[in-house]
């Protein structure tokens, strides 16, 4: 499977820059008068990590989690309206989004029997993606693009351990309910397949890209496991819990023209 995407990826690279380089193109924008280097940033949306309860009676309610990113990219070449480059995007990356609870009567401290509590571990990466992209004017300062990418990110740690604590309403008592132990098995390099696209903006000397993509991991970023114990009456509850870390992102994008 990861074999067959690094050939068609690369296959197209090939083909579409050998078959447009020679092109005339009625594309009000030329690539080739853009600045190498452009910023981005954006917001992510990632998918809700899974767990499996395995036993006692509560589980873990996962959410959807967000994470940011911050990078720089380089055209390693270019035609008239395709680009191939390539940079370094720094993100924030959640374990996971979720709540415990509600709690049954009597198992935790008074103030929190009726709430719920939510927990959020982050972890940090480097990525750096391989892009093929190609733009298409819409009016003389309006332009359309679609791309792919191929990324290999690398992650801070290969081993997280969270734990909730809750205390009462005036901080006299406190009581260690949950504990998550996640681990990716060693494993900081992380490879994905990226596609997108968007809407580019002429202002000025300026391109600025509004750009939507989905990015899909070719393994999931951690897996383990969960414990909430501790409980006044109720007997603990366990499972195992594992997130992909695929993730919707809005992103922005910024060029500068040359000509």
């Amino acid at each position: 499977m990861v074999r067959t995407i690094v050939i068609l990826f690369f296959g197209g690279i090939f083909t579409s820059l050998v078959g447009f380089s020679q092109s005339k193109s009625t594309s009000y924008l030329d690539l080739r008068n853009i600045s190498r280097f452009s910023l981005n940033t954006g917001l992510s949306i990632f998918a809700s990590a899974k767990t499996t309860n395995e036993y006692g009676p509560y589980h873990l309610s996962n959410r959807n989690s967000a994470g940011f990113n911050l990078g720089a990219s380089y055209s390693v070449i270019r035609t008239e309206n395709w680009v191939f480059k390539t940079g370094l995007t720094f993100a924030t990356e959640p374990d996971g989004n979720f709540k415990i609870g509600p709690y049954l009567e009597g198992d935790v401290i008074p103030f929190f029997e009726n709430t719920t509590y939510l927990s959020y571990y982050s972890i940090s990466s480097i990525t750096i993606p391989l892009i093929l992209q190609q733009y298409f004017s819409i009016t003389k300062r309006t332009y359309g693009n679609i791309y792919g990418s191929l990324n290999a990110s690398f992650l801070s740690n290969s081993y997280s351990n969270g734990k909730t604590i809750i205390l009462n309403e005036d901080g006299t008592q406190q009581q260690e309910i949950f504990n998550l132990v996640l681990s990716n098995n060693g494993e900081q390099v992380r490879g994905s397949v990226t596609i997108g696209t968007g809407a580019t903006f002429r202002i000025n000397k300026i391109l600025a890209s509004i750009n939507i993509s989905y990015t899909h991991n070719l393994k999931e970023s951690a897996s383990g496991y969960y414990r909430i114990d501790q409980l006044f009456k109720s007997p603990p509850s366990g499972g195992k819990y594992s997130f992909t870390a695929n993730f919707i992102k809005l992103g922005l994008e910024i060029n500068i023209l040359n000509k």
